[in-house]
């Protein structure tokens, strides 16, 4: 996890920066995409090192992945509010947050699903369709992108996320043979 803080700094001051010197500021766009980038960097981190090891270990994981996850939820969302106080000294916190467990929710749910190696795709698509959807696609296909009084976009983060670290939380990351 420390190398994947390293890479998830860089990436975020990488395009937090150029943002910033191309605009002046940091819009909700180029936000949405650093922090589904931070995600997908922390995705990584949620597979085992030896998988066969952790489907015989003698304790419960459950309780291991769901901090795991927490963590990387605090990490990156924390990594990306010190983007904004740097670079547009405000932070949107509440669509930040909504953001983050959404985004994190689709990385756990591709990790469990697609497996680590692919658990990635989710966020980063996500957040891709939701910059560049028009804005007439509808609530539920640009929720990252919503104010933050939305009730749809609020519903749809939490939904994400709870299905995402649920589904990690349960099976842990989906076993891919090479």
């Amino acid at each position: 996890m420390p190398g994947a803080l390293g890479v998830l700094v860089l990436l975020t001051g990488l395009i937090g920066g150029l943002s910033w010197l191309s605009a002046g500021d940091i819009s909700q766009g180029p936000g949405v995409l650093v922090l589904a980038m931070g995600v997908a960097v922390m995705s990584v981190t949620l597979g085992p090192v030896d998988i066969d090891l952790e489907r015989t270990a003698g304790f419960a994981w459950l309780p291991r992945r769901v901090v795991h996850v927490l963590l990387a939820g605090a990490m990156t969302i924390g990594v990306t509010a010190a983007m904004y106080l740097a670079l547009a000294d405000a932070v949107p916190g509440s669509s930040l947050l909504r953001n983050g467990i959404g985004l994190l929710g689709l990385a756990t749910f591709g990790v469990a699903v697609l497996g680590v190696r692919f658990g990635w795709a989710l966020p980063i698509g996500w957040a891709i369709l939701a910059v560049f959807a028009p804005g007439d696609a509808g609530a539920v296909v640009r929720w990252p992108m919503e104010p933050v009084d939305a009730p749809s976009a609020l519903v749809t983060a939490l939904v994400c996320g709870l299905l995402g670290a649920g589904s990690y939380a349960v099976s842990g990351a989906r076993r891919v043979l090479a």
